[in-house]
């Protein structure tokens, strides 16, 4: 069995609140587009490094797959959700989840973030595998 070491996130990666933006959220950058060429699934670990808010904080987080790169990060229907993390209210903490059903890339994107004046720090990383 094939095995190989990813990161979703090449940089610890720092999402506001403010930088939301109706419902497509906060895709991933073109250098955290990962391609996954060959293999079925992944196991990843988000790391969420801090959660502040000055209210009851919220982050969710999902995984995206698609055939094409899509450089300019904003056309959503060429990606499709391969599933989402657990909602999380509070950090330093690490969840974990399985992904299968992998095209040819994947990303992430923060879909929630609230709590007034949010900002979550996170990592993404794992291992794809046949």
């Amino acid at each position: 069995m094939s095995t190989a070491i990813i990161r979703a996130t090449r940089l610890v990666r720092v999402v506001k609140e403010s930088d939301l933006s109706g419902d497509e959220g906060v895709v991933a950058p073109p250098d955290d587009v990962i391609e996954v060429l060959g293999y079925r699934a992944m196991r990843l670990t988000l790391r969420i490094i801090g959660l502040e808010a000055s209210g009851a904080p919220q982050v969710g987080i999902w995984m995206e797959t698609g055939m094409e790169k899509d450089t300019n990060n904003k056309d959503s229907a060429s990606f499709a959700c391969l599933g989402i993390f657990d909602l999380i209210g509070q950090g330093p903490t690490s969840v974990q989840r399985v992904f299968t059903d992998l095209q040819r890339y994947v990303r992430w994107r923060v879909f929630v973030l609230e709590g007034g004046d949010a900002t979550v720090q996170f990592t993404i990383e794992g291992v794809v595998y046949e």
